[in-house]
């Protein structure tokens, strides 16, 4: 059985007068192992990692407050690799 790649995550747009915004997280997902096939004693290649989203603030207005990059994360997940002994 092949290993499937991880999800990706799409873009995200905020359009406000005033944010106050907490954590947004737009990581993507770890792919999984392939499988092991016992009749020739292998795994299956993995699944590529999800890449990570992207964010785009737009505040409308003098006095709205500028978003803090450490509000956001969009990480790509290491690639599972597997090691035969």
């Amino acid at each position: 059985m092949p290993a499937a790649g991880g999800q990706g995550v799409s873009g995200l747009v905020i359009i406000a007068r005033d944010a106050v915004l907490g954590i947004i997280d737009l990581s993507g997902v770890e792919g999984t192992t392939g499988a092991f096939d016992s009749t020739l004693e292998a795994h299956a290649g993995s699944g590529g990692s999800g890449s990570g989203g992207e964010c785009l603030v737009l505040i409308d207005g003098a006095s709205g407050n500028a978003a803090q990059t450490e509000n956001f994360l969009s990480a790509r997940p290491d690639t599972i690799v597997v090691t035969q002994n």
